[in-house]
């Protein structure tokens, strides 16, 4: 609702429109998934001076804006050197193609594929799942897979998790919506075993 109370950091700012029909956000929303009410101040506000400028003016509810993606604070555990499965991604209208990125950065907007993080004293990249799939099962839900390859890659901590919703981000700032956090475990290690020369003896 419009009630002329909060933060235009919890509910963001629009550019100003052309017409009435069409309103625009000039970047990406850094907001949770939901059913968000669309507040408006009009130019005969500005007359009597006002501004437009502070959420108190914007009293006037003009719809309903549907915010697809996910969830936030979704919490994940997968082991070191084993096959990861994210799953399930949960959210409002996601679709198969999306992408989560990995990072043990303190934010998703810090994220940098110029410059590894240092973890431990190692060199850790941030890492971009493939193309999520399965949103269409009731059952298992929206997943993304990570190979046991990608996981030997990691240190045993919590690793941010980051969305695109689309299957072509390629770029730091496509990935500005936190959805939850990974855990990753310290997982089983590679057993050798030595050939033993017996002698057995019959009778």
């Amino acid at each position: 609702a419009c009630t002329g109370s909060g933060s235009f950091e919890n509910s963001p700012l629009g550019d100003p429109s052309f017409g009435s029909t069409e309103f625009f956000w000039p970047r990406a929303l850094a907001v949770a998934a939901d059913a968000r009410a669309v507040c408006w101040c009009g130019v005969e506000s500005n007359a009597t001076g006002k501004s437009c400028e502070t959420i108190e003016e914007f009293r006037i509810q003009v719809g309903v804006m549907e915010l697809r993606g996910p969830h936030p604070n979704q919490k994940f555990t997968c082991s070191v050197r084993s096959p990861c499965q994210i799953a399930p991604i949960r959210g409002v209208g996601l679709e198969n193609g999306f992408r989560v990125l990995l990072t043990p950065r303190t934010s998703c907007d810090k994220v940098d594929f110029s410059q590894p993080t240092l973890v431990g004293g190692s060199a850790v990249w941030d890492l971009v799942t493939d193309a999520a799939g399965s949103c269409g099962s009731y059952k298992t839900g929206c997943k993304v897979l990570l190979s046991a390859e990608n996981m030997t890659a990691l240190p045993p901590v919590d690793y941010r998790l980051c969305w695109c919703g689309d299957a072509n981000c390629d770029t730091e700032t496509d990935f500005l919506t936190e959805l939850g956090r990974l855990r990753v475990k310290d997982g089983p290690r590679q057993q050798f075993s030595r050939g033993v020369n017996a002698r057995a003896s019959f009778s």
